[in-house]
């Protein structure tokens, strides 16, 4: 039988695009998220159900694999802990990672967070975490992974937790760093060139293009001289930034890029591409482009997610 995974706060859907990749098989499916859940269905086939706190552990199937981009939220914290840790994560969607991994007790629990979830309320967060994984019987491993550094043209630093059930004795380890330089040009199509809806009309100024590729985005110049993230413009001859799910500037959520002489946004194709999704995956056309963007800033990055899922599938 091939393993099994549920997918909660499934977004674009990266955690199962990289999963399948190993001839997993995905048995549960959770977003609140109306829109996300229409595209989620519309490549997948699958129903995806709805506001995870109000579905119950016990309605959701066996799983080999808990996968959960989950949002970072406050938590209350106590001088001990205890046998009744998980209780501070209440009032917060961690709560129903753990509750439902209490009650199926998979063999792994693979998060996805942003950077500063290390530094959350002093650091307070990270310890909950960890510790309430462990009180119900998990062994923590975590680390902060730049993307870049795994074979995606992408500069996006994350929070990356696995953890095994602790009767496993399995050594676990994150993979080392790609010595591939992937960079945004090789993402590009210019069939955009001249999308008017990407196209930057307001005056601006760069310097010389970069002709080397460099594992990091290069900042070129700006827009009308405003040194903000949107208005900032950045060679293809390095990766993008940081994809973002709000901001504003011209060139808000994917930054500006000089492109074939013209200053552009990438095209949604484009960003999803450097996320590592396939030309097979599309957007629902009742899918707004405002949706859109704010779904690949949400989203994961598929070729990080593989490489970590190599040092861990055969557990």
């Amino acid at each position: 039988m091939s393993i099994q995974f549920i997918d909660l706060f499934c977004g674009l859907g990266g955690f199962r695009v990289a999963l399948e990749n190993f001839g997993a098989k995905c048995v549960f499916s959770s977003d609140i998220d109306q829109h996300v859940q229409k595209n989620y269905e519309y490549n997948f086939k699958d129903k995806v159900q709805g506001d995870i706190t109000t579905i119950h552990e016990q309605d959701i199937p066996p799983h080999d694999i808990l996968c959960a981009g989950f949002p970072c939220q406050p938590f209350s914290i106590a001088n001990s802990i205890g046998e009744t840790g998980f209780n501070h994560t209440k009032g917060t969607l961690f709560y129903d990672v753990i509750r439902i991994a209490k009650h199926h007790k998979p063999k792994i629990i693979f998060l996805e967070n942003v950077a500063r979830i290390l530094k959350h309320d002093h650091g307070k967060t990270l310890e909950i975490i960890i510790k309430t994984l462990k009180i119900i019987g998990y062994n923590s491993h975590y680390k902060i992974l730049n993307s870049a550094n795994y074979s995606t043209a992408q500069q996006r630093k994350r929070f990356y937790l696995v953890a095994i059930r602790e009767d496993i004795k399995q050594h676990f380890t994150f993979p080392l760093p790609s010595a591939d330089c992937v960079v945004l040009e090789s993402c590009i199509n210019h069939k955009y060139n001249d999308d008017q809806s990407l196209i930057i009309t307001r005056q601006y100024h760069i310097k010389k293009d970069i002709k080397k590729p460099i594992k990091k985005p290069i900042r070129l110049g700006l827009i009308e001289n405003r040194d903000s993230q949107g208005n900032r413009i950045y060679s293809v001859k390095g990766t993008s930034i940081t994809f973002t799910a709000s901001g504003g500037g011209l060139a808000g959520k994917t930054g500006a890029y000089f492109i074939a002489d013209k200053v552009r946004k990438l095209h949604i194709r484009e960003c999803l591409n450097v996320l590592g999704f396939s030309d097979n995956y599309k957007f629902h056309d009742d899918i707004s482009k405002t949706q859109q963007y704010k779904m690949v800033g949400n989203s994961v990055c598929v070729e990080v997610l593989k490489k970590i899922i190599e040092q861990f599938i055969n557990i």
